[in-house]
């Protein structure tokens, strides 16, 4: 198999058996998990808005919610970087900085004191 960007799901051949193609799906499938974790992650977000909605437990509503950070953050900060790296070094530095603490901020004005 080759190492492009695109990964394909092989294509069945007449001497392949079941359990070598089945081998072989669940293999490019783990890699594609391993380098979009973050994308996958984002099913996260919509459970953690609805889960109020639907009646369940606090403690679940916090663990979907803390769940759906973990991509958020990931997202804010690849965006950041980007930006940053369009920028130049002091104001890219200025906007990591500023931008690299929303995450908790977000947090923070969620919780009840």
């Amino acid at each position: 198999m080759s190492q492009d960007l695109y990964l394909s799901f092989p294509t069945p051949e007449p001497d392949d058996t079941y359990a070598s193609r089945t081998l072989e799906n669940l293999v490019v499938a783990g890699r594609f998990s391993s380098r979009h974790w973050n994308h996958l992650m984002l099913v996260f977000v919509p459970l953690g808005l609805c889960a109020s909605y639907v009646g369940l437990d606090d403690t679940t509503i916090f663990i979907l919610n803390c769940l759906a950070t973990i991509p958020l953050a990931d997202i804010l900060c690849q965006a950041t970087d980007n930006i940053a790296s369009h920028l130049g070094a002091t104001t890219g530095a200025l906007v990591n900085v500023s931008m690299g603490n929303v995450s908790e901020l977000v947090i923070f004005m969620r919780v009840p004191m």
